[in-house]
This record gives structure tokens, C-alpha cells and sequence, in this order.
């Protein structure tokens, strides 16, 4: 329903009719519309790192940025809605106060691959938490290119470069 109507006119009755309930039931739910865009946002995010599985160091970087292009080309209305969602923050502070929780924790989890995958290689990660916020808005904007232009090769073509160029600098000397 986001995905295809936006979040300008988006109220909690909207989410109650399209489940099929009285107009008022998603407001007894959630104290607020950003509350429930939170949770929109929340179960998202949750099912993509699912998707991405238990891993961590290099193979969860990798599956990151492998899952991230795969769950949005699969999943395009829970991709847009997750971009409705985060530009909706840039006016709405309550929102974004929270949507930055689930930002922080998935930039917490980018950042503690970057420290597995340099102590796995013997590498040195100068700014883990850089490399992961770089990582998660590179993605972050391919993903919206890709929403809006709906190039499947030109996605594929960059994830793949993406994986390729995604190393750690060289170690220091010592």
C-alpha cells in the first residue's frame, strides 16, 4: 500500500482498511503513524537479514551487498516502501529519531564485518564504522536507482562490481 500510494496522504486508517479491519483498529495498535512506519520498517529489515543468514567477516559483506540487490529486485514494494520510510525522516524528526535506531543497528552490524573480515585476512581496517556507513549508502542509492529505473543489468553490473571491489586496505607495516 505505501509502496504504491506514497506517504504524503498515508494515515493509520489506510493500513486498518487495506487489512481488512474497522477504520480505527491500526490506531488501537500503534500510538502513532510513525510508530507503525516503524514497524513497517522494522520487519523489513528483519527479513533481510534473514535473508543474509548467520554469517560474518568477508562472507557477511558479501552476502550483504549480494542480498541487499537480490531481496530489493525480488521484493520491489518492501524496497520502496523502505525508501518511502528513510526519506520521509529528512521532514519528519519523530520518524526519523526512531528509523535511526534500526540504521545504527545495521551500521553496527556492517562494522563488526569490516573488524571480522580485516582480522580474518590479517588486514587493517583504519574506520570500520566509515566503511560501513559508505557501504550502506552506496547500496542504499543503487537500490533507489535502481527503483527508478528499474535497469535489472545495470543493478547486476554494479552489485557484481561492488562484490569485486569490496577488500580491505593493504596491512601496515609494521
Amino acid at each position: 500500500m505505501i509502496a504504491s500510494f506514497g506517504l504524503a496522504q498515508f494515515v493509520l486508517a489506510d493500513a486498518s482498511r487495506r487489512a481488512g479491519l474497522p477504520r480505527y483498529r491500526a490506531s488501537a495498535l500503534f500510538p502513532s503513524r510513525a510508530a507503525f512506519l516503524v514497524e513497517v520498517a522494522r520487519t523489513i529489515a528483519e527479513s533481510f537479514r534473514q535473508a543474509v543468514g548467520p554469517v560474518t567477516g568477508a562472507a557477511g559483506l558479501r552476502a550483504f551487498v549480494d542480498q541487499y540487490c537480490r531481496q530489493s529486485r525480488a521484493y520491489p514494494d518492501a524496497a520502496r516502501t523502505m525508501h518511502l520510510i528513510l526519506n520521509e525522516c529528512a521532514v519528519d524528526s519523530v520518524l526519523g529519531e526512531a528509523i535511526r535506531t534500526l540504521s545504527d543497528r545495521k551500521t553496527a552490524m556492517l562494522e563488526e564485518f569490516f573488524r571480522d573480515a580485516a582480522k580474518e585476512s590479517g588486514q587493517h581496517t583504519e574506520a570500520p564504522q566509515a566503511d560501513a556507513l559508505l557501504l550502506l549508502a552506496t547500496l542504499r542509492g543503487l537500490v533507489a536507482h535502481w527503483l527508478a529505473t528499474r535497469d535489472d543489468e545495470a543493478l547486476e553490473a554494479a552489485r557484481g562490481r561492488l562484490l569485486d571491489r569490496l577488500t580491505l586496505a593493504p596491512p601496515l607495516a609494521a
